[in-house]
């Protein structure tokens, strides 16, 4: 049994290649980070250094999903985010906080987002964007 789950788990990371993820930071850490994992899982990252451009981004090419930033959410990434759920409930926001050990996982019926403590990107991007990426296709 688990390792029929454990197969579809692997095939389900190879259907995520070639999915564009979208991130706001101005962090060179937290984007070394999310490249080296978007690497791992096959996906295409762009990085864009504010809301503003994500949401210009955006406009031209839907991303696959969005990774923002914490200390650069605003108005303009909320309105953004709400804007892409309208269309697509089900897509993929995943927020890097500066507080320690944070994970959360936004529900399915709601519009909370996942959150993932800075720190703990290296451990926890890889399943993260697995799942969120997972739940949008």
């Amino acid at each position: 049994e688990s390792s029929s789950g454990d197969s579809a788990f692997h095939t389900g990371t190879k259907a995520l290649a070639g999915l564009r993820i979208l991130l706001i930071t101005k962090d060179v850490g937290v984007r070394g980070e999310v490249e080296r994992a978007c690497q791992a899982l096959g996906l295409r990252t762009d990085t864009v250094t504010d809301s503003e451009k994500a949401a210009r981004y955006t406009e031209r090419e839907q991303p696959h999903m969005i990774i923002v930033d914490e200390r650069l959410r605003d108005d303009v990434f909320d309105d953004l985010m709400q804007d892409i759920r309208r269309l697509d409930p089900n897509f993929g926001f995943l927020e890097v906080t500066d507080s320690a050990n944070t994970f959360e996982v936004s529900s399915w019926m709601s519009d909370s987002i996942t959150r993932v403590s800075r720190n703990a990107l290296r451990q926890q991007l890889p399943s993260v964007l697995t799942l969120e990426l997972a739940k949008a296709f």
